[in-house]
């Protein structure tokens, strides 16, 4: 309760609402009526990031991304694990993949033991100084083989750089058709928005069941109502992801015309 109160975050928040306070009731000798409604809109600014800052906010619009799974769902035959990016070290063979990213290959893998005749595709590039563009996918491979898929089962795209370009270039690998089914394995908040890209190019794209999100911090009784730095984070990444999904679907909509 401590740590979560001693913040410089909570703090500078509590000093800017007890500044406001005091003018608002000291208005009439210190204040114009200007003054006055400039200090009421920082005000309410500043109420709407405490709400924003909330464990209880931010979960509650994670939750909103998330996508329903079928219980009996479709085998695939292509899995496609969408890269979540690496750790660059000082020394290249120190790099490490994220801790998201980890959870996506992992899961992944578990997927294949399911289905062996499927093929995993390690998707995503990120362009690092020093790094080949191939980095992340190999760090993501050597993860999967560790986890018992074999080398020959996976598949690399070193080309996509993002969510819209994932599906892109996987449709155009020699051995992908569009009528095969393409199980998608990401973190549950950007599920949405990886199917429906996806959906672009195949007939059936599937969201594997994946457990990572930013959930695995748990908040009860009155700390989901502290707001802190690491919420704050949290929704402005999930606003974020809702304006992208609503991005894409412009975009599909003006490349058909």
């Amino acid at each position: 309760m401590l740590k979560l109160l001693l913040q410089p975050f909570l703090f500078f928040i509590f000093i800017s609402i007890t500044t406001l306070i005091f003018l608002v009731v000291n208005k009439n000798k210190l204040l114009n009526q200007k003054a006055v409604q400039l200090i009421w809109i920082n005000l309410i600014s500043i109420i709407i990031i405490i709400v924003l800052s909330m464990p209880f906010t931010s979960s509650l619009f994670e939750r909103s991304l998330y996508v329903k799974y079928l219980e009996q769902s479709l085998d695939p035959d292509v899995i496609v694990i969408l890269g979540g990016g690496y750790l660059v070290n000082k020394i290249e063979e120190m790099d490490i993949l994220t801790s998201s990213t980890r959870s996506r290959v992992i899961e992944g893998a578990k997927m294949w033991q399911l289905n062996q005749k499927s093929i995993i595709i390690m998707s995503g590039t990120e362009i690092l100084n020093n790094r080949p563009l191939s980095k992340g996918v190999n760090l993501m491979k050597r993860e999967a083989e560790m986890a018992g898929v074999p080398s020959n089962m996976i598949r690399l795209d070193s080309l996509s750089i993002n969510t819209w370009d994932h599906a892109e270039k996987i449709i155009n690998l020699n051995f992908i058709d569009s009528k095969m089914v393409v199980g998608i394995v990401t973190s549950r908040w950007h599920m949405r928005r990886a199917v429906q890209s996806f959906k672009r190019y195949f007939q059936s794209a599937i969201p594997l069941s994946l457990d990572s999100s930013f959930e695995n911090i748990k908040y009860n009784g009155i700390y989901n109502f502290i707001p802190n730095s690491q919420s704050i984070s949290k929704t402005t990444l999930m606003l974020q992801e809702w304006i992208a999904i609503y991005w894409y679907k412009i975009k599909k909509l003006t490349s058909q015309n």
